[in-house]
């Protein structure tokens, strides 16, 4: 993939995203593989949910299961928003590839490069906050529970695990749930803000494009009768195309809204029960062990989780507000009334504010983010006056 091949590699490497080429036998093997790595976390988050209905009662062992359940519930809706929808990100894919969301010139491909290179610095620190993060958080764990034969997260399960083969097979999967869970979320919260800034890189592709088609075209005076028609013809044609770039853009923005918006929901929404009992959790462990620097990654992984996906949509909408001005700051006075049309359509569309809704209830920016906090705050509160 030359989209984002970082995130591709991830999805391919947890089952989510089958090679290209790959059929028969690798094919059958593979969508084995893509069965086996969503069971295994979808087994954690119903054994956690049974230890909360069956065995649960403190407030404290609740906050030390919830969010763990929460976390891996979350990264199995990502898995399954990701499979169900393969075939709408491999047309937007598609579309990325092909005229005329393609760059086309030297500028455009640099454009691109600068938000590839965005994209890609945010994918590595990421991915090595979550990686280190459930590195400790599972080693931490195993070191502490293992010689007492205790799992390392709570669960029931409908079997004595007192057995050592019994236990670590047990114990094993659960790490390996946590595995999963790290590796999804390291390429799905890189991947959607990765889409976001693609959008504004076409964008400035765009605005690139209209400028110098406004400063290349010689145009003095259209109503003049000197004009050939000829010439005449392909301006309009070349300011067709302009308006087809633009509706391509938007529609980019609308089909990238259409697969993530619930998923993100879902996450957004136990984001701040995820936040404050992970908080609540931190504060009955010392801070000389492993598991307190555990989930102070695991935590820090947390907010980056939220803040980039609020910080790449809300620069999408500053993006098309932008887009905006430059379309009315344009020389759009010294084209023909035909060009004066076609700029009077993307000037309509571009007056639309333009924000990633989740929901159809929360909208993605940097004020949403801040008011996760807030109420991740309001209720460690809670959970610290009960």
């Amino acid at each position: 993939m030359e989209i984002l091949p970082e995130c591709f590699f991830i999805f391919t490497c947890i089952g989510l995203w089958k090679p290209a080429g790959w059929a028969g036998y690798k094919s059958i093997a593979y969508n084995v593989y893509t069965v086996l790595m969503i069971s295994i976390p979808s087994l954690f988050v119903i054994s956690g949910f049974l230890d909360l209905i069956l065995l649960t009662t403190d407030v404290s062992d609740i906050s030390d299961n919830v969010f763990l359940v929460l976390t891996i519930m979350a990264g199995c809706a990502k898995m399954f928003n990701i499979i169900l929808n393969r075939n709408m990100i491999f047309y937007i894919i598609n579309c990325l590839q092909n005229k005329p969301l393609r760059p086309q010139d030297d500028e455009e491909i640099i454009i691109k490069n600068r938000y590839h290179q965005i994209s890609r610095f945010i994918t590595f620190s990421y991915s090595t906050m979550t990686g280190v993060g459930v590195t400790l958080f599972v080693l931490g764990k195993l070191i502490e529970n293992g010689p007492q034969r205790i799992l390392p997260y709570r669960g029931w399960l409908p079997y004595n695990y007192s057995q050592p083969v019994v236990y670590w097979l047990s114990a094993g999967q659960q790490a390996t749930s946590m595995i999963i869970a790290g590796g999804v979320n390291a390429a799905f919260d890189t991947f959607f803000p990765g889409m976001m800034f693609l959008v504004c890189a076409q964008i400035n592709i765009f605005k690139h494009r209209f400028k110098i088609m406004l400063n290349t075209l010689e145009i003095s005076d259209y109503n003049n009768n000197n004009i050939a028609d000829n010439h005449c013809r392909k301006i309009n044609y070349i300011f067709g195309e302009s308006v087809k770039h633009h509706n391509y853009i938007f529609q980019l923005f609308d089909n990238i809204n259409n697969v993530f918006s619930t998923v993100i929901f879902v996450q957004y929404s136990v984001g701040s029960v995820i936040f404050c009992t992970s908080i609540y959790h931190m504060s009955d462990i010392k801070i000389t062990t492993v598991e307190f620097v555990s989930n102070i990654f695991y935590i820090g992984s947390m907010l980056s989780q939220i803040f980039l996906l609020c910080v790449s949509a809300n620069q999408v909408t500053l993006e098309f507000e932008d887009l905006n001005t430059a379309l009315y700051d344009s020389k759009w006075f010294t084209v023909n009334n035909s060009a004066r049309k076609c700029l009077i359509i993307m000037m309509i569309n571009s007056q639309k504010h333009i924000t990633f809704t989740t929901g159809y209830i929360v909208t993605l920016s940097l004020d949403s983010f801040t008011s996760l906090v807030k109420l991740s705050y309001t209720i460690y509160n809670v959970l610290q006056q009960s």
